[in-house]
């Protein structure tokens, strides 16, 4: 068996025998047990490296089952962004990450910062072979999250963007990257 091939399983299961761990964590409600064993994780895992987004989107909901609302948002804020940068915004695995991030943003009530996210994730569907008739969950659970919004918000202004063709993202109050409608602080993060 090549080096290789032996790294990326082991590395394989170690992220499982993690995995495991933080939801046996998770069950006997130790969060903060459990956020200590991914942000370990992420101390491990420095760059750009799928690894690393699998484990912030990890701590997202470890932050959300412990009603941290807000760290569940950065959490799944930089996976989203991470993501993004390894595969490109149409990638299934950022619209994974992104859709999590908009249904925390809904659960904040924050409808103006999810609005847009559905939006791109729709328009990615829309673009993508099988478009709005793909079989699988993401899709469906994209579509019924964002119309369900859309019910409870619509005296928003924003509230019909999911109708429209999708504008250009810098039309898009940031669509997922920073934090929407946010000012970051000088000198970046």
């Amino acid at each position: 068996m090549h080096l290789l091939t032996i790294l990326l399983l082991a590395a394989t299961a170690r992220a499982a025998t993690r995995t495991e761990e933080v939801q046996k964590l998770l069950e006997a409600d130790r969060f903060v047990a459990a956020k200590n064993k991914l942000k370990e994780a992420l101390h491990d895992l420095t760059g750009a490296k799928p690894e690393r987004a699998e484990v912030l989107s990890e701590l997202g909901e470890v932050y959300l089952r412990w009603g941290r609302h807000n760290e569940a948002l950065g959490a799944y804020e930089e996976a989203t962004e991470l993501l993004e940068r390894l595969y490109g915004r149409a990638d299934a695995r950022v619209g994974v990450a992104a859709d999590k991030l908009a249904d925390t943003h809904v659960e904040l009530k924050q409808f103006a910062e999810a609005v847009p996210i559905y939006q791109q994730l729709l328009d990615n569907m829309r673009r993508s072979p099988m478009g709005l008739s793909h079989p699988g969950e993401p899709p469906r659970l994209t579509l019924v999250h964002a119309s369900s919004m859309l019910r409870s918000c619509s005296h928003l202004p924003c509230s019909h963007l999911l109708m429209l063709p999708c504008r250009p993202a810098h039309h898009t109050r940031q669509a997922w990257r920073g934090r929407a409608g946010r000012q970051e602080p000088q000198g970046g993060r």
